[in-house]
């Protein structure tokens, strides 16, 4: 994984791409079956930005867009790719209490399970306890 980011007074700006192999342990005995297997032997390659922006003193937006793939190593054959934005807003009410809406959008599509597209809207609370 590698991440790089600008960092301005209201702005900031961070890029993250990744890539991460996954393997089965080899030894003696039954290798795993198929439905094991996808999760333990494939290559997974992503990359993501986020953009926050301090709108007021008290208001905050941000925007995230993000994008990965996952491969079969072989001999197994199938891929996924997946795909999502996100924007938020968010605002304190207290010291203890912030206020957000947004709004998302996902893909997936995938040789192995259903395809989907999702878009959503959200609002809720969030609360810290002490």
């Amino acid at each position: 994984t590698a991440s790089a980011g600008l960092i301005g007074a209201r702005n900031s700006v961070v890029f993250t791409v990744f890539y991460l192999r996954s393997e089965p342990i080899a030894g003696s005995g039954n290798p795993l079956p198929p439905q094991f297997a996808a999760g333990n032997d494939n290559t997974q390659t992503g990359a993501s930005a986020a953009w926050s922006l301090r709108v007021t003193p008290s208001v905050a937006f941000s925007a995230i867009v993000q994008g990965s793939r996952t491969e079969a190593n072989a001999p197994l054959d199938w891929s996924t790719r997946q795909g999502s934005a996100r924007f938020v807003v968010s605002s304190p009410l207290s010291a203890r209490t912030t206020a957000f809406a947004g709004a998302r959008y996902q893909v997936f599509r995938s040789d192995i399970s259903s395809d989907y597209d999702e878009a959503a809207v959200f609002v809720g609370l969030n609360h810290m306890f002490r």
